[in-house]
């Protein structure tokens, strides 16, 4: 053939596929020509290899291994540097999902990241591997149909805690979806039976979720207290029935709010019950930890701190053991743990008062993440200053309670030890204990109440922080 003549493939034949047979078996012949016909363009060539266990890995669907958000660092854009916690398979089921409304792609990618980024550094219930009741969670696929301000407080809530941690006010675009939510909430709020139904006090308390993000406290307690009218219409809390996340999530809101102003809970579920809701046994009763505190801290106080023993406990086994902890036990840590410390009180310079205002702060630590929040809970962080600064006297072997008290609360509420009397006391317990690395340090904090998985990574940064002070100090 010349050079550079085209080859022609000839045309191909094609064979005819209708096949008349009679109603008797169909001879061999006519079965291997259809069976001819119906693999022809099969096994011609080698099949392509299977995908190996790299290649599964990086299958977008494939769910991730969980890991709590990590908090922005300074210089960190923010937004972006926020662990997902819910596997990326959530974005494929949105796709899937009849919405009632029609969302632009920007929409979806919001709603994906409520679900795996603004859930979760709200609310600490998914970092413990509690299983969630999806009959009366919120923010699940199901209430998403359930209401139609859903998806509207969903897009605003997402879209706020875009705006905040982008360092940026609210925007034009979490505006339009906040008129839009108010507007079909308030059509639900003047129809008698969809005014206290399920759906509507999920979409009160996402906006009242939104306003705390925002940092806007007043507006958050509004929203509560339109919340308790709609409880009370319907019979109080325990009318929603055992377990409910409902009930879970406005208590942990009210109460945070109770800390951080000083305001009274506005839900009440009874009388109170001083005796430990977790703790049974010899586990209720021994405090070795505590022993170097004199005088012995009040008996209701010591029956906190040993639920809030045993629920650490249960929360490193999920991380150390892989043990799901029980929904009940992290029902029992938000229906009663904050609502008793808060009803006590003592001396505003003694012990007791000091372990009270700590065990407030690290229970804050397990309900509710939300990244500044401890800045704005104002009352605390004065009565917290008011126990510690300057340190009371407590012998060195109640140094160490010192240490794991100024830690929870420079975690917790004040969000670092950028004030000098509070970097001042660490360091001097530091220097008083002879800390001089981490695992030191971690070693005292554990023997008291510490979560792994939530207190590792900003504790050890704080201490690494006060390491490098004390070394500076020192060259000075």
């Amino acid at each position: 053939m010349a050079r550079g003549a085209r080859s022609v493939k000839s045309a191909p034949t094609f064979d005819p596929f209708i096949v008349s047979t009679s109603l008797d078996k169909t001879d061999s012949e006519t079965r291997k020509f259809i069976r001819s016909h119906v693999m022809r363009g099969k096994n011609k060539g080698k099949s392509m290899p299977r995908k190996g266990k790299k290649a599964r890995a990086a299958d977008p669907d494939t769910p991730p291994k969980p890991s709590p958000p990590s908090p922005v660092q300074d210089g960190d854009p923010g937004w972006e540097h926020w662990q997902l916690v819910t596997p990326r398979k959530v974005a494929s089921e949105l796709s899937l999902f009849r919405f009632t409304q029609e969302l632009n792609p920007s929409m979806k990618e919001l709603i994906f990241r409520a679900f795996t980024v603004v859930k979760p550094a709200t609310y600490a219930v998914q970092l413990f591997g509690v299983d969630e009741d999806h009959s009366n969670g919120m923010f699940c696929f199901n209430d998403l149909s359930s209401h139609p301000a859903m998806v509207p407080s969903l897009l605003f809530t997402a879209q706020a805690f875009r705006d905040m941690m982008m360092g940026s006010p609210l925007g034009s675009l979490a505006h339009t979806h906040l008129a839009k939510c108010l507007r079909l909430l308030k059509s639900s709020l003047e129809d008698e039976e969809e005014a206290t139904s399920y759906s509507t006090m999920v979409v009160v308390s996402a906006l009242a979720t939104a306003a705390i993000i925002l940092g806007d406290l007043e507006t958050a307690g509004k929203h509560l207290d339109g919340l308790k009218k709609m409880v009370e219409v319907r019979g109080g809390l325990l009318s929603l029935g055992p377990l409910n996340m409902i009930t879970y999530k406005a208590l942990t809101l009210d109460l945070g709010l109770a800390m951080g102003t000083g305001s009274e809970p506005r839900f009440c579920l009874g009388d109170i019950s001083w005796s430990p809701y977790m703790a049974y046994g010899p586990s209720g009763r021994r405090f070795s930890e505590l022993d170097a505190l004199q005088p012995r801290p009040d008996p209701r106080l010591l029956n906190i701190w040993a639920d809030l023993r045993e629920f650490s406990r249960a929360a490193n086994d999920v991380e150390d053991k892989k043990i799901a902890m029980k929904r009940g036990l992290f029902y029992r840590l938000s229906t009663s743990t904050l609502y008793r410390l808060l009803h006590l009180g003592f001396e505003p310079r003694s012990l007791s008062e000091l372990l009270r205002l700590s065990l407030l702060a690290y229970t804050k630590t397990l309900m509710i993440r939300l990244p500044g929040l401890g800045k704005r809970m104002t009352f605390l962080a004065g009565q917290l200053e008011t126990a510690l600064n300057p340190l009371p006297a407590a012998g060195h072997d109640g140094s160490a309670l010192l240490f794991w008290a100024l830690m929870i609360s420079a975690i917790s509420i004040f969000e670092d030890c950028d004030q000098d009397w509070l970097c001042q006391s660490l360091l001097g317990i530091r220097d008083e204990l002879g800390l001089q690395t981490w695992p030191e340090a971690k070693a005292i904090l554990k023997r008291f109440l510490w979560v792994d998985s939530l207190h590792d990574q900003q504790g050890r940064a704080l201490f690494e922080k006060l390491c490098l002070l004390a070394n500076y100090g020192q060259r000075e």
